[in-house]
């Protein structure tokens, strides 16, 4: 008889808080696994993906340079200025916005007055 597997879909956050949880509980993978209820590969792939993403450097790795982490903070820095440009423009929408719905309703309550 053929064995049928399994897959649990976990969401995104699920894998970063998962991530998160075992690098910073002390234990070890296996450890942390077997307690969430994981396959450790499982648990390693999480973690390589999370260190990838947010730039952290195993000490078994070579640590970064000067230069690459300074070129790392110009690059972040400059995503936030642009972030922060863009919701500085979408705030400013939003009180135009704002302020044109109330233009409609001033307008409205004067159209559905009656008339003498």
């Amino acid at each position: 008889m053929e064995e049928i597997r399994m897959y649990n879909k976990y969401s995104e956050e699920m894998k970063e808080e998962t991530a998160i949880y075992i690098l910073e509980s002390g234990k070890s993978i296996t450890a942390a696994s077997k307690e969430l209820g994981i396959n450790v590969n499982t648990a390693c792939r999480w973690i390589n993906k999370y260190k990838n993403k947010h730039g952290i450097i195993s000490n078994e790795n070579k640590p970064a340079s000067s230069d690459e982490m300074q070129n790392k903070i110009k690059d972040l820095e400059k995503q936030l200025k642009t972030r922060d440009r863009e919701l500085a423009y979408h705030k400013k929408q939003l009180e135009n916005e704002q302020e044109k719905v109330e233009i409609l309703k001033k307008s409205l309550r004067i159209f559905m007055e009656p008339h003498a």
